[in-house]
């Protein structure tokens, strides 16, 4: 059974309220991981609520952070997983604007990643997953 809107509305308040309260915490920069998670949760409430702009600023935000932690970590594939999880996030946020050019263009770029995580370690099932997804979305979207 679903549940009520107001129920809804009241858990992303909640998820909200902590998300900001995690992003105040790791702002000093010494806990990046989180950081970036912070702010993409928070993103993804914006894009719930609508406020698109705004979500796409926290995904801008939470990329950033990914990147930087990705290349200052090259061998981990977890790092570099994680950028292709934002460029996801954007393609989202602009199919939901109606752009499919844009979230084509970003739905590439996680390919990509993934693609590159796939050659290098083809048994990982969860990789494998990641990527079809990837090209799931991009196909849906070149109809």
């Amino acid at each position: 059974m679903d549940r009520p809107d107001s129920d809804r509305l009241c858990d992303l308040l909640k998820a909200q309220t902590r998300l900001e309260r995690v992003s105040e915490l790791t702002a000093t920069g010494d806990q990046p991981f989180y950081e970036t998670r912070a702010l993409a949760g928070l993103g993804q409430i914006k894009q719930q609520r609508g406020d698109l702009a705004a979500a796409l600023k926290s995904y801008s935000d939470s990329l950033a952070i990914s990147e930087r932690l990705a290349e200052s970590d090259p061998g981990n594939a977890g790092r570099q997983r994680d950028v292709s999880v934002s460029f996801a996030k954007f393609a989202d946020a602009h199919k939901q604007l109606g752009d499919k050019e844009k979230a084509r263009d970003y739905l590439r770029q996680g390919q990509a990643i993934m693609a590159r995580l796939t050659k290098l370690s083809p048994k990982n099932a969860a990789w494998k997953q990641d990527l079809a997804w990837f090209d799931g979305e991009i196909a849906e979207l070149t109809k």
